[in-house]
């Protein structure tokens, strides 16, 4: 039995791409992708890396 079908995601293959196509409700994800908050976590950016998280959060619980 397949749980999940493959979604549309209109030739995305980037996390954020997706979501845009996907979920197209804001975010206050600060990031355009997923380099730009290794570099933060690497600069303690604490601040971006939670709103990232908080995305992350809002977006997956969308998705499922």
């Amino acid at each position: 039995m397949q749980i999940v079908y493959r979604f549309d995601t209109k030739g995305h293959s980037e996390l954020v791409g997706v979501y845009d196509a996907l979920l197209t409700d804001e975010t206050c994800d600060p990031f355009d992708d997923s380099e730009e908050a290794v570099a933060a976590f690497e600069d303690a950016e604490w601040l971006q890396l939670l709103k990232h998280n908080l995305a992350d959060i809002q977006r997956t619980r969308e998705l499922a």
